[in-house]
């Protein structure tokens, strides 16, 4: 079945660690192709361990089978082809906003198109490279990430943008050394 960027399908499993059969959403981190779907899951350890996210990476083996649920969501990709576009994320957010990112790119978007990502470090960046290309793909697309606290191995201008406190309540748009004027933007944001 068919989904739009920004949409998430369930995932049905039954993990030997668990009592019960057990239901998740995931969010489709990549763009529509008609052929194939990716989920993007971070293993979560701590303070509890995931119960699905360590056996999907533990359990599930390349070939094996899962049970999905269909493509879902009211949140998705809806713009028009010259409309600014503003992507926001934070954390693991970034997986819907990776496959607008990708479909805005692989469309060939006219309009500007803004992704601001914040994390905790380079550790807990995911699909940072992969980013980084798409902007490169794109004539106007820029890219800004915030590491709460970057690392020794994280460079500033290179790794991340800014750093700072999630706590911070303000985020002050620039790009290319212009304000960015967002009466005709459309805004995307996920994650916290």
């Amino acid at each position: 079945m068919d989904y739009k960027s920004g949409q998430y399908i369930g995932v049905h499993v039954d993990p030997t660690m668990s009592d019960n059969k057990e239901i998740r959403q995931y969010s489709l981190s990549d763009s529509p192709n008609g052929k194939t779907y990716r989920i993007s899951v971070k293993r979560e350890t701590l303070p509890i361990a995931g119960i699905v996210s360590n056996y999907l990476h533990n359990d599930v083996e390349i070939g094996g089978y899962i049970y999905l649920i269909p493509p879902a969501g009211d949140f998705f990709l809806d713009v028009k082809e010259t409309n600014p576009v503003v992507l926001l994320s934070g954390g693991v957010g970034l997986t819907p906003m990776v496959s607008m990112f990708n479909q805005l790119v692989k469309n060939n978007h006219q309009g500007s198109i803004h992704y601001l990502h914040a994390c905790l470090d380079g550790k807990h960046h995911a699909f940072s490279s992969h980013v980084k290309q798409l902007a490169e793909l794109h004539n106007n697309a820029t890219v800004t990430t915030w590491y709460q606290t970057p690392e020794k191995a994280d460079k500033l201008g290179c790794d991340y943008d800014h750093a700072g406190s999630k706590q911070s309540r303000r985020i002050y748009f620039t790009t290319r050394n212009t304000l960015l004027f967002l009466w005709s933007s459309s805004f995307y944001a996920s994650g916290k």
